[in-house]
């Protein structure tokens, strides 16, 4: 998960989510959503962990037994 601050659109930013869909990492589902405001992880987040879970039950029936969550630095 990583957010995108527009400098000239004060106030969005873009929070973006990618997801390996297999254990060899080579299928991802990504999402992105505006905020409205600065946030670093966004309100947003939590829609979109579901779509990539619902996503990953879509591929293969079942959901994922482990989830590893990484952000990238927070200034």
């Amino acid at each position: 998960f990583d957010t995108y601050h527009d400098s000239q659109q004060r106030g969005r930013s873009v929070g973006a989510l990618v997801a390996s869909m297999d254990q060899g990492c080579t299928q991802y589902f990504s999402t992105a959503s505006y905020h409205s405001t600065r946030e670093e992880i966004g309100s947003n987040l939590g829609v979109g962990i579901d779509k990539c879970l619902l996503a990953f039950h879509g591929l293969h029936g079942k959901y994922p037994s482990i989830i590893v969550f990484y952000r990238d630095g927070v200034g």
